[in-house]
């Protein structure tokens, strides 16, 4: 079963319907083949794809043969409205906005078990599209007989990975990727100053907005998701904090007190947390053994002002 044209990602209703639809060495193979990389945020692991600034994470849930969902969260305009103007092409109804979430259902003529569809656009213009069906199994049928019926029509992947995403990435890395943390941490430093290193992984909530980082209530960086920046800082004690934007530091923003020693090294990673009224966005001290892992997966980004 294919998905769209080759390494292009969802750009139709039907394209998530596939992927809800995959065998689980299918979904890797589709993973592995389109350039997802395991994402681990605090409350969901996904698969991001990074593309030239056209960002895609990725979620599945199947549960046996019970209730399963797909969701993307992308920042692509054009992808966007792809998507949402296929629904209505293929018999999906749309039955009102609740909660700032649009609803669409599939016809009852269409299939037995009839998937869902909530579209979401956030505050910080990321599209969140999620695809849910309450029989797996079901749902997989009707999607394998569609695929037979237009197989003719229907364009195949170019030479698929059987890899995961994370066996893909382990086994050689591009030339361009960043070196783990543990080779950048050799950095020397000033025997006479600390460094201080902020770190953002902070899932697909706000993923496509830079948070802006202060030290001492100073403004040296707007961090993008699934990046990290180094900040060369006087000894002496320094409080650190991180908001959701602005130039300048909010009196409610919540403060880190940090004292430095010279020659060491500090880790901030920046904490992102979903509530139901309100999100909150704060920044806490982690020790190296932690900070290493986590940015290994990460890119430097060395001008983020």
């Amino acid at each position: 079963m294919t998905v769209g044209q080759s390494n292009s990602g969802p750009v139709s209703i039907i394209d998530l319907e596939k992927i809800l639809a995959f065998s689980t060495s299918e979904f890797s193979n589709y993973l592995g083949s389109n350039g997802f990389v395991v994402h681990s945020g605090k409350t969901v692991e996904a698969y991001l794809r990074d593309k030239e600034g056209d960002i895609i994470l990725l979620d599945r849930k199947v549960d046996g043969i019970g209730s399963s969902t797909v969701m993307i969260a992308i920042t692509s305009n054009d992808r966007y409205l792809k998507i949402k103007n296929s629904l209505s092409a293929e018999g999906y109804e749309n039955l009102g906005t609740t909660g700032g979430k649009s609803n669409y259902k599939k016809k009852k003529t269409d299939i037995p078990s009839r998937p869902d569809v909530l579209i979401e656009v956030t505050t910080d213009g990321t599209y969140i599209i999620q695809l849910g069906t309450w029989n797996i199994e079901v749902f997989r049928q009707y999607v394998s007989r569609r695929s037979r019926i237009s197989a003719n029509k229907v364009e195949k992947i170019s030479e698929p990975l059987p890899a995961s995403p994370r066996v893909a990435a382990d086994r050689a890395a591009p030339a361009n990727v960043v070196q783990p943390a543990s080779a950048q941490a050799q950095t020397p430093v000033n025997s006479n100053k600390a460094k201080l290193v902020f770190i953002r992984t902070t899932g697909y909530q706000g993923f496509a907005f830079p948070f802006p980082a202060f030290i001492d209530d100073n403004l040296v960086c707007r961090l993008n998701n699934k990046k990290f920046s180094v900040h060369e800082v006087a000894v002496g004690e320094h409080t650190v904090s991180v908001q959701f934007g602005g130039e300048k530091s909010k009196r409610k923003a919540e403060r880190v007190k940090i004292a430095m020693e010279a020659g060491k090294t500090y880790y901030v990673q920046m904490v992102f947390q979903s509530g139901a009224f309100v999100n909150n966005l704060y920044c806490q001290e982690v020790t190296e053994n932690s900070a290493k892992p986590i940015m290994a997966d990460l890119k430097e980004d060395a001008n983020c002002l």
